[in-house]
Parts: structure tokens; sequence; C-alpha cells
């Protein structure tokens, strides 16, 4: 499990996340980002573990600089107003959280993995995958039969692979139906619940043993993040089973 205290406050944030004053508002327009020199996304430091100073070390792997354009800031703006009314946003508040916060949960998958199992993992974004498999070997004018879409692919210095999937956990809950005694209840309430270590989820079964199938032999195994907004990670690991992926197809 990858955890830490939750922050609760705009106090403990500024704390966390802007060190030696950097969240000084006189500084900075937060209205609309500065367009500056391109950086790359990801900023591929390993950390030092000698006795220098820590500051002028990453304290990942990697870190998520990407920064939006102004274009591109308020292309996002409007998508996220086009979608902020009705019905939209108290059905599909868990898919714009999940969109929004794919390339974290990524982020959290390559720390812990160039960390702990191989300093030079890399992991891949992926389309549609499964166009090689025999069963899409049919005619050119009826595309494929079957496919999937991890959402990355790691792959190790030994030349072994896993499908990559992750699952971020909206904390925002609609209130839409519930009724309060007094006042006027607000549109969603706010709640993060720990995740037990259980094992994948019955839902998500069927789809790491298509990825893995779609991915092809190499691949043996599928891990899978599940990451909340305050109670930290869980990391899974699931073996391909070959004979479940026969009684899948079967029924396909």
């Amino acid at each position: 499990r990858l955890s830490k205290p939750a922050l609760r406050t705009v106090e403990d944030m500024n704390q966390a996340f802007f060190p030696q004053g950097e969240n000084d508002a006189s500084s900075t327009d937060a209205s609309e980002p500065n367009v500056g020199d391109e950086e790359p996304i990801w900023d591929e430091t390993i950390q030092n573990d000698s006795d220098e100073d820590d500051s002028a070390h990453s304290k990942f792997v990697a870190d998520y600089l990407y920064q939006p354009n102004t274009a591109e800031y308020r292309r996002r703006k409007s998508y996220i107003r086009d979608r902020s009314g009705g019905e939209y946003l108290d059905n599909g508040i868990r898919l714009l959280w999940g969109n929004t916060q794919e390339a974290t949960a990524l982020l959290t998958a390559l720390n812990y993995f160039a960390k702990h199992v191989d300093p030079q993992v890399v992991v891949e974004e992926s389309g549609m995958v499964g166009a090689g498999l025999d069963l899409n070997q049919t005619s050119v004018d009826r595309g494929l039969l079957i496919g999937a879409t991890p959402d990355g692919v790691i792959r190790y210095s030994d030349g072994s692979m896993e499908a990559l999937e992750v699952k971020n956990h909206c904390p925002f809950f609609s209130n839409k139906g519930r009724k309060r005694r007094a006042g006027q209840i607000k549109r969603f309430s706010i709640g993060d619940r720990l995740i037990p270590d259980g094992g994948v989820l019955p839902q998500y079964v069927s789809q790491l043993q298509m990825e893995m199938l779609c991915l092809g032999d190499k691949c043996q195994s599928a891990v899978m993040v599940r990451q909340t907004a305050t109670q930290g990670a869980v990391i899974l690991r699931m073996k391909r089973d070959d004979a479940w992926i026969g009684e899948m197809i079967h029924f396909l």
C-alpha cells in the first residue's frame, strides 16, 4: 500500500506542494498558466541515495511536469463547463474524475516499479491492441473481432512485460434524491474510503485477462493500480489464466 497522511487543509497542501514560500499568490497569476519553453513531461531523475543535499534531487523516479499552454487550458475549462450542469455531472462525476487523474495513477506505477523492481522499467502508452491475434485474421472489411485498450504497458529490462490498468476512486458522491431535514443539501458529498487489500475485484477480471490476451503470449501478468484522493494507492497483480481466457472467448 502506498500512502501518506491526508492533506485536509489549504495550509497542509501549501506546505506539501509549495515549499519555501512558493505558494505566494502575489508572484503568480493563477487565472492563466504561464506559457514558457516546452519541457519534457517526465523528469527522469533517479533518486540519489548519497549524503548530498536532497533538495537537489527529485523525491520520485519521475515527476509530472507537463503544463498545458493557454489554448489547451481554455479548451479544458470549456470541456468542464459544458458538462458541469444537469444530469451529466450527477451521473458522470466519477468518469470525469477518472479521466483527470489517470496520469497521476500511471505515475504512481512508474515510480513504484522503478524504485522497488527494476530501475530501467518503462511505462509505454498503449492504444488498441489485439490486431495480431488469430481471432482477428478475418476479412479486411470486418475489422477487429476483439481488442483491448490497457492504460499502459510495463516493459522491464529483461524483456518481460505486463498490462497496466489504473482505477481512480472518485471522492465525490452525488446527493441527488437525498433529503435533509433542515437547510439546503449540497450537490455532492465528499468521502474517501480505504481500499481493502483483498485482490482484484470480480468485475475487473475479464478486462485484465482480455488485455493480457491481446498483448500476446509474452504478457503473462497484469498490474492494476487502485488510487484514492486521500487514502493512498493499492497495486495489485493478476497472473494470466489461459483456461479462463478460453472460457471467456467461448462465450464471446
